[in-house]
C-alpha cells in the first residue's frame, strides 16, 4: 500500500528557464526478474539439437531436458555446485555450440541471442507450451 502511494506522486523536475510549476510523470513498474536471460534463451527449442553429439550436453539433458520441459523449472547443477543461473549460462552455451560450432555466447557478447527471430522462438514456445511464463511478464512490462 505504501509503496503504490510513492509511485502515485508527481515529483517536480527542474527544467532551468522554465517556470518551477511543470511537473512531470511518469508510471513506474516494478519488474522482478527471478530468471536470468540465458533461462529464457534456453526457450528457443530450434537452437538446441534433439540428439546432442557433445557428452557434457548429454548430461545435462539428462538431467534437465530443456526441449521438453520448462526452462525456469531449471534445477541447480549439484555435481559442480552451480546455482540456476550458472547451470542455465552453461547449458545455453553447449546447447549453441553442438549445433553450430562458430555460435557462441558470453554475457558481454550475447551476439547470438540478438537476432529477432531468436526471441521470436522463445516467444513461440511460451504460447506452444505456457513455459517460460516470466518471459512475458518482462516483455508486457514495456508495452
Amino acid at each position: 500500500m505504501y509503496l503504490a502511494g510513492y509511485l502515485n506522486q508527481k515529483f517536480p523536475i527542474d527544467f532551468g528557464d522554465e517556470p518551477k510549476d511543470k511537473v512531470c510523470s511518469a508510471e513506474i513498474k516494478i519488474i522482478i526478474q527471478h530468471f536470468c536471460l540465458e533461462t529464457w534463451a534456453l526457450g528457443n527449442k530450434k537452437v538446441g539439437p534433439k540428439n546432442p553429439k557433445n557428452s557434457t550436453l548429454i548430461e545435462y539433458k539428462k538431467i534437465f531436458n530443456v526441449l521438453e520441459e520448462d526452462p525456469e523449472l531449471l534445477p541447480s547443477y549439484s555435481p559442480r555446485n552451480w546455482n540456476r543461473s550458472q547451470f542455465a549460462l552453461r547449458y545455453l552455451r553447449r546447447m549453441l555450440n553442438d549445433k553450430n560450432k562458430n555460435l557462441t555466447y558470453t554475457k558481454s557478447n550475447p551476439k547470438a541471442l540478438l537476432h529477432p527471430k531468436y526471441f521470436d522462438q522463445v516467444i513461440n514456445r511460451y504460447k506452444s507450451t505456457n513455459h517460460i511464463g516470466s518471459f512475458l511478464t518482462f516483455l508486457n512490462a514495456f508495452v
